[in-house]
């Protein structure tokens, strides 16, 4: 019988600085599965998923064979049920190649928010929050919204606390708090040796 790997999840809000910790866990030798990442590589190469979203948003989701980043934003922003519609197709399919991947770490914005963490069943889970302001700071930057936009998308997702009420760890990403030390004191707690 195959072993399940050991799962660890990193979590957050949009603009809390999760790929930010990615980083810093790279530089510890740690690579982590990006679900975003994935998910768009996936739209981009899955035809079974490209089918599906075609059949969800409309044909012209796809120019040629190129997804229309602008025409997936506009559909899930329009309500939650067109959200919940995307992520039915689109999160069995990062789970799956997570779980055939070879990395343990993996980082998902919505883990709780769209049952994720049923399809994966992370063993630690790690939230990452840092204070609304500078979430919209760096979401505004980031992407190019104006701050209604970052608001808008922050708002779709579960509040902080709630994130942190289910987590085995919190990591605070607030600019004044030492992010090295945070993961120092996980590791300590944790076999990360995986």
């Amino acid at each position: 019988m195959e072993k399940k790997k050991k799962v660890i999840a990193i979590t957050g809000g949009i603009g809390s600085g999760k790929s930010y910790v990615a980083q810093l866990l790279a530089k510890r030798g740690i690579t982590v599965y990006d679900c975003d990442a994935a998910a768009k590589r996936l739209m981009q190469q899955d035809a079974v998923l490209q089918e599906g979203l075609k059949k969800l948003i409309g044909a012209d989701v796809y120019q040629g064979n190129q997804l229309q980043k602008s025409v997936v934003t506009k559909f899930l922003l329009a309500s939650e049920e067109h959200q919940q519609a995307i992520q039915q197709l689109v999160h069995p399919a990062v789970a799956t190649d997570f779980l055939h991947s070879p990395y343990n770490w993996i980082e998902s914005a919505i883990l709780f928010e769209a049952h994720f963490d049923q399809l994966i069943h992370p063993d630690i889970i790690i939230s990452i929050i840092a204070p609304l302001q500078t979430r919209v700071q760096r979401v505004m930057q980031r992407d190019q919204l104006t701050e209604a936009q970052a608001m808008d998308w922050i708002n779709k997702q579960w509040p902080q606390e709630e994130l942190v009420k289910r987590s085995t760890f919190t990591i605070n990403n607030d600019d004044d708090t030492n992010l090295d030390q945070q993961i120092d004191c996980i590791f300590n707690q944790i076999d990360y040796h995986i």
